[in-house]
């Protein structure tokens, strides 16, 4: 996610940088990472599977002292699914494959399966723990809102988005 990020922002400041991953005209991260399909309200979807994938590490170390940390990941890993799906269908509307993405999809699909096995052998299943995972989640909820509505500021705002990854960061 971190390369597919600095990618889509490389591709806007020079449009005919090349992937290391575009090997055809099937399989072409640069096109589909290009696409319209690649952000969401004006933030690339790359940059929310980073933010994704570090809420994803937060729960693993924190599972480590805290088994209910299991259930939180395997709720998030059925969230990445359903980008996994919408990822998967822009591809396939695109006619165009990347393979990076195709990686980051098998790795969310392994998570989804290896959670479920982990919550079902630890036990760790509680009833009530929505209102507790929803409170866990908030804070990446809002940081998430926060980086796509900086991402759509408009007019003179405009300027102040960084046009590349080295500026995002």
């Amino acid at each position: 996610s971190a390369y597919l990020t600095y990618h889509h922002y490389a591709i806007i400041a020079n449009p005919d940088l090349l992937s290391v991953c575009d090997f055809s005209d099937t399989f072409n991260c640069s096109e589909v990472n290009s696409s319209k399909y690649a952000e969401l309200f004006s933030t690339p979807i790359a940059l929310l599977g980073v933010l994704y994938f570090f809420v994803l590490l937060v729960f693993a170390v924190r599972s480590f002292k805290k088994k209910e940390f299991y259930q939180y990941s395997l709720v998030t890993y059925i969230l990445g699914l359903l980008f996994v799906f919408y990822l998967v269908y822009a591809e396939f509307v695109l006619g165009v494959f990347c393979l990076f993405c195709t990686v980051l999809h098998a790795i969310i699909i392994l998570g989804l399966i290896l959670s479920i096995i982990v919550v079902r052998k630890t036990y760790a299943w509680k009833n009530d723990f929505l209102s507790a995972y929803a409170w866990s989640l908030s804070g990446y909820v809002l940081l998430g809102l926060l980086i796509m509505g900086f991402s759509n500021l408009s007019g003179t705002q405009r300027s102040l988005v960084p046009q590349s990854f080295g500026q995002c960061l």
